[in-house]
């Protein structure tokens, strides 16, 4: 598991929130997540339109690594 940097916390807890699914318009690097893919989120992008993330299993592990450390206020 990785030690997520505050970008790659911040797209994980956006990308959980909805379900492990969203689709975002704009570059990848925009995000700065690019270390989270594909382990931990699967992007697909079509040249067109949007580009659909993904969180795959180990993704909503981390999730929930993140989810208890916001909760326990670290």
């Amino acid at each position: 598991m990785i030690d997520p940097t505050p970008d790659e916390v911040d797209f994980i807890r956006r990308i959980a929130a909805r379900q492990g699914e969203m689709e975002l318009y704009g570059g990848i690097n925009l995000f700065q997540i690019e270390r989270l893919i594909p382990d931990y989120v699967t992007n697909v992008y079509a040249g067109f339109g949007p580009a659909h993330f993904s969180l795959t299993e180990t993704g909503w592990q981390l999730a929930q690594i993140i989810k208890r450390r916001y909760q326990e206020g670290e």
